[in-house]
């Protein structure tokens, strides 16, 4: 569904800004600038929105398993991007986890210390890959 968001929206986009790049042919289809404008706009809303859809589904559930480790109320915020084909969480701001596959793993002390349970990533997942992937 997000795929087809993100390229129904793109051609839509694209068609209205060759109808404003070719006036006479616009002029005929009784393609307005101003209606042409509002149609490049709507295109680029529903691609993000569709890019949106798209993050989520992957970064939704690696959330999601890096917040059934940790004690209810400890996480107060969190952020997420994509590092080596799996999520990268960051907690609170310092407490890094890497999840693949729908496991979550622990790449700092402190996230070891709110999620007691899990293992730590495997080498060559650091703090740093972490703290740029969710930039």
């Amino acid at each position: 569904m997000a795929w087809v968001l993100m390229i129904v929206g793109v051609v839509l986009a694209l068609l209205a800004l060759i109808g404003i790049s070719n006036r006479k042919a616009a002029k005929e289809a009784g393609l307005e600038t101003k209606k042409a404008v509002g149609m490049i706009f709507f295109g680029l809303v529903l691609a993000l929105f569709g890019y949106g859809l798209k993050v989520d589904s992957f970064e939704g559930p690696g959330l999601q398993a890096v917040l059934a480790t940790i004690p209810e109320g400890d996480a107060h915020s969190w952020e997420t991007g994509q590092f080596n084909d799996g999520v990268a969480v960051v907690i609170n701001g310092s407490a890094g986890y890497w999840v693949k596959d729908g496991t979550a793993y622990a790449v700092n002390g402190v996230a070891k210390m709110l999620s007691s349970d899990i293992d730590y990533a495997p080498q060559g997942v650091s703090w740093l890959n972490i703290e740029e992937a969710v930039q």
